[in-house]
């Protein structure tokens, strides 16, 4: 595609920008618990257990370490590859968004939304991770480049290739569905290709889009029970976590967390939307629709948990705050002034968060040579480790023994029958242990959690291994090693 050479320096320096966050908040690991149930599935080559399996996220993942594999590279350090082709695809996802925003504005409020993105502190700790987000964005945002483009030069393949990109996006990660409404809408306001092509190229989205799940459907018999149990679940949490009037300060909070500069500048930027909306229809419609999303998922129950089901609405955010700052710059006699003004800002707001995500390392930083700790327990071991659940699932993909086991804290934590879980496990011969390291234990969902462990605790004999591990053993078997 044609980019002008006044383009190629703003493009360059977004993607730059991207890169450097993402390696400034590389993850010490992989992730956090999502992140080993990933790489979990795709050493395995498994779809997960996730809403509609992720296939796309997991096929092509599977395609880069199956690579890695043929040329040497062990099934523990594969996570390297993944956690990197993240860290580039946050360029890519960068560099599409500022395209998307050059379709939609002019040059200099379409580089200012999308450096307002790029330096989102969630959207660069997530740049830094095996997680499905990144790869969404980017994947989401190409397609709608694309598919602007195409719209613009009535151009078949630009369309049909955009289209199938938003159909892959789903099946990376489910939320990019919510950039379908555009493809209905940017036609409506500008249109230089016939609706045969449109329409052509929803069918072909829709295609790529229904073909994994599909595929899924007809060759794996547990698929639809997958669907269903997960389903099950987030019933269950909505009934355990009913939303109320903290949802919407928590939403509220996870807006200022993705966009800290954009979300005090937004107003300003919708109310010069509107008064603009003759010359930035397509600007109007982007935004008006994002704040739509933002708004619906105020009321999503896992937002309690991360900012990040926010990021794909995100953008809508920043290229609403670049006009107001666009205007000011043109209307300074000063403009450098601002800029560093608002340079100093945003360079605030990243060190900031970089020194609030600094207490999170440690649980990372331990995950990596946590195998060393409990490598050497028996095969029939099984174990209670907070957030370190689908860790355990994890080290098994890359070939400890498939015998361990795990009592898993959030959505299958036994609650009132932890202890009859427990009891379970040991009358069988299993060895139980369980780490009550804080790190793994942290935040309210999980404290709680922890908190029906440590009613029933009495009950058992806790046998130190060093640090904050412990294997528990029933009050009877302590007494008969005291025996003489």
């Amino acid at each position: 595609m044609e980019i002008l050479s006044g383009e190629r320096s703003s493009l360059a320096l977004v993607c730059g920008l991207a890169l450097a966050l993402a390696l400034l908040f590389l993850n010490p690991f992989i992730g956090h618990w999502d992140s080993y149930d990933y790489m979990k599935y795709i050493l395995t080559g498994q779809r997960t257990s996730l809403m509609l399996g992720r296939p796309y996220f997991i096929l092509y993942n599977y395609g880069l370490v199956s690579i890695g594999s043929f040329v040497g590279l062990k099934a523990a350090h594969a996570y390297l590859l993944v956690k990197f082709a993240v860290v580039l695809l946050s360029a890519v996802a960068s560099g599409a968004i500022y395209l998307v925003f050059r379709e939609l504005v002019s040059r200099r409020p379409a580089l200012i939304g999308a450096i307002l993105s790029t330096a989102s502190p969630v959207y660069a700790v997530y740049s830094g991770m095996v997680m499905t987000e990144i790869p969404m964005l980017a994947v989401t945002y190409l397609g709608l480049w694309l598919y602007l483009i195409g719209l613009r030069r009535a151009g078949w393949s630009a369309l049909l290739v955009g289209s199938a990109c938003i159909g892959f996006a789903i099946g990376v990660r489910e939320q990019a569905v919510f950039a379908t409404p555009f493809l209905l809408l940017f036609p409506l306001i500008r249109r230089n290709a016939s609706w045969r092509a449109i329409i052509l190229s929803w069918i072909v989205g829709a295609a790529i889009c229904c073909a994994g799940p599909l595929y899924l459907l007809v060759t794996d018999p547990g698929y639809w029970p997958t669907i269903k149990k997960w389903l099950w679940f987030m019933g269950a949490e909505k009934k355990r976590h009913p939303i109320d009037w903290t949802n919407i300060v928590i939403w509220a909070k996870w807006v200022v967390a993705n966009q800290p500069l954009g979300a005090f500048l937004f107003g300003f930027g919708l109310v010069h939307l509107i008064r603009e909306r003759r010359q930035l229809p397509l600007a109007l419609g982007f935004v008006a629709l994002q704040l739509g999303l933002i708004a619906s998922l105020a009321g999503y129950q896992d937002l309690l948990y991360s900012p990040r089901y926010l990021m794909i609405a995100i953008p809508g955010v920043a290229l609403a705050a670049a006009l107001p700052i666009d205007r000011w710059l043109e209307r300074s006699a000063r403009p450098k002034l601002v800029l560093g003004v608002l340079g100093g800002m945003l360079a605030a707001v990243l060190i900031t968060s970089f020194v609030v995500t600094l207490p999170y390392r440690p649980v990372f930083s331990k995950a990596r040579t946590y195998h060393e700790r409990i490598g050497t327990l028996g095969p029939r071991s099984v174990f209670i480790v907070g957030q370190y659940c689908p860790y355990i699932g994890y080290l098994k993909a890359v070939g400890y023994p498939q015998s361990w086991d795990v009592v898993c804290a959030g959505w299958t934590w036994p609650r009132e029958k932890l202890a009859g879980v427990i009891d379970g496990h040991l009358a069988s011969g299993q060895s139980v242990y369980i780490d009550l390291d804080p790190h793994l234990w942290y935040g309210p969902r999980l404290q709680q959690d922890l908190g029906y462990f440590t009613r029933i605790a009495p009950r058992y004999h806790l046998e130190p291994l060093g640090g904050t591990l412990y294997r528990i053993r029933t009050k009877a078997h302590r007494r008969a090693d005291r025996t003489p």
